[in-house]
């Protein structure tokens, strides 16, 4: 029975449609990821028998390291953006992953929920000082190697915030200093992870609304405080030429999807969409705005069908790289034991050992020996060219 669940469950007509075998486990973080927000139907006391579920089903997912790749990604954004229910459902899911798999699997997503303590033991503190600005600004500070973040977007930050940084990173910079640690610590914004909420003021519209938004949109509606149109080329300038142009007309058209602007080109003729190229468009601040709800959530408008899938691609990507790694380390554990070995039975040495994390490819695993063979860690035998002797 528990070979016809595993079958079905890896092999189906959702990973056939995808031809992506490890669909399932994505769909599995996904669920998992809906119980455990803010908002989520669940009662608590029928919170572990939910989570019980899952993990009925993991128990038959092959692609155990492609289940975690995302369910680490997943809880970092319910840690960065404070969607999580609670920290103690966050720890039951993961005490059940450790049970199943072992503490190597969970290292990295428990040190997310040791790092988010921490800050917020350093936000009480930084909220106890004097402070000059009216902005309400927290932090969350990690350790880059083990939360994935993506590389960081370089951009013009508005006064207001900058401000708020350099305080925060002085800040930090003395809790360290008064500990006597001689190696200082830098702090690397990941401002792409970064949410804020603007609030408008009396007269700007007919309601007073505030806005939930990212860091690029807050950047780009603020300099609409200094005048009311600019062109693309003039938003450009504001946050830097540094700043991808696919990324910046992105950021933009979710303002002018929310009618925050008005999109002309520079003749004035309405638009709707933004052309890539065209630095002479326009993006007139519209006082006309109107929203059914006072707390507008610009962030949403920024998501979209592409992105989720470029990030699935990324992650995928990221578990293939590491998979190569994973293959060639067994490889080399098993010959360095065995000394010699057929092809055929390091191939099976190899599936038996990776069979809790996942089930490599043959090809992959013949990309593996012959690199190992590159690097002169394995080489075949003279005699038989099926056989492997390991180099010490």
């Amino acid at each position: 029975m528990d070979c016809a669940f595993r079958k079905f469950i890896n092999n189906n007509a959702i990973t056939e449609m995808a031809r992506n075998a490890s669909k399932s486990s994505q769909l599995l973080v996904l669920y998992s990821d809906q119980l455990l927000r803010k908002g989520a139907r669940a009662e608590d006391e029928k919170m572990d028998e939910y989570l019980e579920q899952v993990m009925t089903v993991f128990k038959y997912i092959d692609d155990k390291d492609m289940f975690h790749a995302f369910f680490h990604k997943f809880l970092c954004k319910r840690l960065v953006y404070d969607t999580s229910a609670s920290e103690e459902q966050e720890r039951c899911m993961i005490a059940k992953l450790k049970h199943m798999c072992g503490f190597e699997y969970t290292s990295k997503v428990e040190r997310l929920l040791t790092d988010v303590a921490l800050s917020r033991d350093h936000s009480e503190q930084y909220k106890q000082l004097p402070r000059t600005s009216n902005v309400d600004f927290s932090v969350i500070v990690v350790g880059w190697n083990v939360w994935p973040l993506g590389q960081p977007v370089q951009f013009e930050i508005p006064r207001p915030l900058l401000d708020c940084i350099d305080s925060y990173t002085q800040f930090y910079t003395n809790i360290y200093k008064e500990r006597g640690e001689k190696i200082g610590r830098k702090l690397t914004w990941a401002l792409q992870m970064c949410r804020g909420e603007l609030v408008s003021t009396a007269g700007t519209f007919e309601e007073e609304y505030s806005f939930l938004c990212n860091t690029q949109q807050i950047a780009i509606l603020m300099q609409y405080n200094n005048r009311d149109t600019y062109t693309l080329g003039q938003l450009h300038v504001a946050l830097g030429t540094d700043f991808p142009a696919d990324q910046l007309c992105a950021v933009v058209q979710s303002l002018v999807k929310t009618n925050l602007l008005k999109l002309t080109s520079a003749d004035g003729t309405a638009l709707t969409e933004i052309k890539l190229n065209d630095n002479e468009q326009k993006f007139t601040f519209n006082p006309g705005f109107q929203s059914r709800k006072l707390k507008v959530d610009l962030v949403r408008a920024m998501s979209s069908a592409r992105e989720t899938k470029k990030e699935s691609e990324d992650v995928q990507k990221t578990v293939d790289e590491d998979r190569k790694l994973v293959i060639q380390a067994a490889i080399v554990r098993i010959m360095k034991m065995r000394k010699l070995l057929k092809h055929q039975q390091l191939v099976a040495e190899v599936l038996n050992q990776l069979a809790t994390r996942f089930q490599p490819k043959m090809p992959i695993i013949n990309r593996c020996i012959d690199s190992l063979i590159e690097k002169e860690y394995l080489k075949r035998s003279e005699e038989d060219r099926d056989l492997y002797e390991y180099l010490a």
